[in-house]
């Protein structure tokens, strides 16, 4: 892993590309693991530029990515906005990006996003920039003030106008940009996650029950995703709440870790859930855990297009999410899953209680849904689509 902002100008094929990435955890750190790497195996010369301060253990990742061929650039972009720091940084990226003279720059999130594609513009010639948002952080409402999110959404304008593409990881989000006036219709473009189903087909059941000390005749619902704001876990305790007197044999699981572990764990007090409801904290096998699940829910309150929905859905879970961008593109109501509006605990627990009280309800949907991740979100097809979106940009093959 390089130690600082240099970057070979020789090159082994036609296409150089530079990953930008901050906002390294959640969906996002998988995304630009299995992106970089992905694009490596497609012949293309890739660089990452990726931050750990938010969460160190992604250096683990950064090695792991750079033993298949990528160049990784550690750069110490922090989320806040900080003048002097982000300036700084800015500045290296110009100087990496002149010195790399790379076809095309993408970056992510919102940080990168804003460093990154200012750098890019400062680069003569200038490459053809590309940006996700992984959705927008002006929708943050529980984390930023109104005054803060207006102006996130004036600076994704203003980059918007020069950005070549903006890639949306699914199409509600698109249509919220176009609305919005973040880039041009021609220039805004979808390309939805994708997984290897694989990885969530042979999880040991009786086993993964047997450790959590429930019976086989429980039903247990899972969640999985990072203990904040985003993904709405104390809406899933309320409506554990409700359903809890008169289903004793349901039990929450909870999976992940995160700023709102002390809150959650006195929600769960002061509903008297201690027995429904366990926060299992974070955990390195989620596939072999879903095994465990009888069905998944997603209570969250904004996302981009989320990896989990589709992880437990090519578990064969039946599977209940709210009705917000991503979670909507990926469950059909009705047909591949439940929807249901976002902060709503009454809405939740009838959802819940529906997978519970039907085991017909919850294989057809289960069935539903494990058929269309396989069809519809490979990771295959997610990278070939990156590769095609930048080979039209800069007019020639990756290789």
């Amino acid at each position: 892993m390089a130690a600082k902002l240099t970057v070979p100008t020789s090159t082994t094929t036609p296409l150089r590309v530079a990953q930008v990435m901050e906002c390294t955890i959640g969906g996002t750190r998988r995304h630009i693991r299995e992106l970089s790497t992905g694009l490596a195996g497609r012949g293309v010369d890739v660089t990452l530029f990726a931050s750990a301060e938010r969460d160190p253990t992604f250096r683990d990742d950064l090695r792991a990515i750079a033993a298949t061929g990528v160049r990784v650039v550690e750069l110490p972009m922090v989320r806040a906005i900080t003048p002097r720091l982000d300036v700084s940084q800015m500045l290296a990226l110009r100087s990496a990006f002149r010195g790399g003279r790379f076809d095309v720059v993408h970056t992510h999130s919102s940080k990168a996003g804003a460093l990154g594609r200012t750098a890019a513009l400062l680069v003569s010639p200038r490459p053809r920039i590309v940006h996700t948002p992984h959705t927008f952080a002006f929708n943050f409402t529980a984390q930023f003030s109104a005054k803060k999110r207006r102006l996130f959404l004036s600076i994704e304008r203003g980059l918007g106008r020069r950005t070549d593409r903006l890639v949306h990881v699914s199409a509600s989000e698109r249509e919220e940009g176009l609305a919005l006036g973040i880039v041009p219709q021609e220039r805004a473009v979808v390309i939805e996650n994708g997984i290897d189903t694989s990885a969530y087909a042979n999880g040991d059941r009786a086993r993964v029950r047997a450790g959590w000390g429930v019976s086989d005749d429980t039903f247990v619902l899972g969640t999985v995703g990072l203990l904040n704001e985003a993904k709405g876990h104390a809406d899933l305790i309320d409506a554990a709440a409700r359903l809890a007197p008169r289903h004793p044999k349901l039990r929450v699981m909870i999976v992940g870790e995160g700023d709102l572990r002390g809150p959650l764990e006195q929600r769960i007090e002061r509903h008297g859930l201690r027995g429904v409801v366990s926060l299992l904290g974070y955990r390195r096998d989620v596939p072999d855990v879903m095994s465990g699940f009888d069905a998944f829910c997603l209570p969250s309150l904004w996302e981009g297009l989320p990896y989990v929905v589709l992880e437990a859905q090519a578990a064969g879970l039946a599977t209940i999410v709210t009705d917000v961008n991503g979670s909507r593109d990926i469950v059909r109501a009705d047909v591949t899953g439940l929807v249901v509006p976002k902060s709503d605990p009454a809405a939740l627990a009838a959802a819940i209680e529906r997978l519970v009280l039907d085991r017909a309800l919850r294989e057809r949907l289960a069935s539903a849904g494990r058929d269309r991740v396989r069809s519809h979100y490979a990771l295959a097809r997610m990278i070939d689509e990156h590769v095609a979106l930048y080979t039209g940009l800069v007019g020639r093959s990756s290789a």
